[in-house]
């Protein structure tokens, strides 16, 4: 028994460690140094930290992705070589009667033991993602469109001058703590009742979800967490991935403030 899980993690192992954690290693070489200046530098426009940090966590998916594909090539120039070569007959060997190998452990048996601890913790943060993302389509069936026809009206003008293309959906909700986007398709904003009766407070509030749809940040959202999720064991990105949400609302505050409507004093 003990011999058959080591022979599974070896061939799990071997599986993996090219095709898997080679490129894991040299994203993780690469992306460490990278991720440390952006953590450090304040000289950047947080647009642009944004889009890099971005870059830098899609690299990870994309150099796995292409591996595979390179792998999945067919190998002529080897295929060639071998059809060249002779063929040389060597003289039978009897086999000899030994006694069953004593079960070694090999590091092919600890990348496959890596890799089952990195299955079991991505598939997990996978189903809780899957959840939540069951429970804001519940959010979304459950509340209406009960915005007043002013805040519809100063909504629909700020999307005209901020040039969002996307139809959006207008709630106030006592269940919102705080503003925010419930995105897709039809993204729907959700306005706490307290900030429906301040009209300045919630203009500022609208343009910076409006700027968020612009940008399409929900779906960018949904793809980042939906990669940390796959590499949820790896610290780095789950480092990333806050450091890019941090990037994102500055990139939204500034290009609020840019706007030229809002006053920074009160922003």
């Amino acid at each position: 028994m003990m011999q058959t899980v080591l022979d599974m993690l070896a061939s799990l192992g071997a599986a993996t460690a090219y095709s898997l954690w080679l490129p894991v290693l040299a994203w993780t070489v690469l992306a460490l140094p990278l991720w440390t200046l952006l953590e450090r530098t304040d000289r950047l426009h947080p647009l642009a930290e944004y889009r890099l940090s971005q870059v830098l966590l899609a690299a990870l998916p994309v150099g796995i992705g292409a591996v595979s594909v390179v792998e999945m090539l067919p190998d002529a120039a080897g295929s060639s070589v071998l059809s060249t070569q002779s063929v040389v007959v060597l003289p039978a060997i009897e086999p000899t009667s030994t006694g069953a190998p004593a079960a070694s452990w090999t590091w092919m048996h600890a990348v496959g033991l890596l890799t089952v601890g990195a299955l079991g913790v991505g598939l997990f943060c996978l189903g809780r993602l899957a959840l939540e993302v069951v429970a804001a389509r519940r959010v979304r069936r459950r509340l209406a469109t009960v915005a007043a026809p002013s805040l519809r009206a100063e909504a629909d003008r700020l999307r005209e001058r901020l040039n969002v293309r996307r139809p959006v959906r207008l709630c106030t909700t006592p269940d919102a703590a705080v503003p925010l986007t419930l995105g897709g398709l039809r993204p729907m904003i959700l306005v706490p009742d307290q900030l429906a009766e301040a009209t300045e407070e919630l203009r500022m509030t609208l343009r910076h979800e409006l700027v968020h749809i612009r940008r399409w940040d929900d779906f960018a959202h949904l793809a980042e967490r939906l990669v940390a999720a796959l590499f949820a064991a790896h610290p780095l990105v789950a480092r990333l991935q806050r450091q890019i949400a941090e990037a994102r609302e500055r990139a939204c505050d500034a290009t609020v403030l840019d706007d030229g409507e809002t006053p920074t004093a009160s922003y």
